[in-house]
């Protein structure tokens, strides 16, 4: 890693380290960070787990075959959201008041990131 790269890498861990984030690990393993260029010339912080993959114990829990999901939801005559659909004119509504009522004493604190993945 250059210099210049390594200076960013440390601004770009202290940052994400005061806000809570990520935080100091003691642990005897770890990935390797690199970074990835972004179309705008800036540095995107990125972990290669390809090593510590290779020495952990594999969760094998099978992923339901496409098929078997689609056969079951053939037989299902009616379905229900589990998510608020937008679609009904008050939706939108609706959900700011839900929102307003559950986070009203946190509305202040609240700090909103976005993570993209490239």
């Amino acid at each position: 890693m250059s210099q210049l790269e390594l200076v960013k890498l440390r601004k770009q861990l202290k940052d994400i380290l005061e806000s809570g984030i990520i935080k100091p690990a003691k642990l005897p393993y770890g990935a390797l960070v690199l970074f990835h260029k972004k179309a705008d010339g800036s540095l995107h912080i990125c972990c290669d787990y390809r090593v510590l993959n290779k020495i952990t114990a594999k969760n094998k829990y099978p992923i339901p075959l496409a098929v078997d999901c689609f056969d079951r939801l053939s037989r299902v005559k009616y379905f229900e959201f589990l998510v608020m659909p937008f679609g009904p004119t008050n939706a939108p509504a609706t959900f700011n008041t839900l929102m307003k009522q559950v986070l009203l004493g946190f509305l202040m604190n609240l700090w909103w990131c976005t993570w993209t993945i490239l």
